[in-house]
């Protein structure tokens, strides 16, 4: 997916990769873009209610964010997130820390 990441007004565009393991487990990795990489922690998934679209398939996950020169200590970014269809193309969300401290909203697309 590429995530669209609002912090206020600016955009950041990460990539969410999403693979679903044989055993049925969901797993990712996130990539931001001349900053870090690391695999996507806590992946909580559900189906939703399939075709009559009344409750979404819905994502949660956590993201360690590295501490660098901008961030003086380690992060934990809570993403939580609605699939707008079936097919998962798109989804919405926002980020909040483990304090559950709004960070930014987020938009992601599927790519092909």
């Amino acid at each position: 997916y590429g995530l669209h990441l609002f912090f206020d007004e600016r955009e950041f565009v990460d990539v969410l990769t999403l693979e679903l393991l044989p055993t049925g487990k969901l797993v990712g990795h996130m990539s931001v873009p001349r900053d870090f990489e690391a695999d996507i922690e806590n992946v909580k998934y559900r189906r939703g209610d399939g075709d009559s679209g009344a409750v979404p398939p819905r994502i949660a996950f956590d993201l360690r964010v590295p501490k660098n020169a901008a961030r003086p200590r380690e992060m934990i970014f809570h993403y939580e997130g609605e699939f707008f269809d079936r097919n998962l193309r798109q989804l919405s969300g926002f980020v909040t820390t483990n304090t559950v401290e709004f960070v930014a909203s987020y938009v992601a697309f599927l790519r092909d």
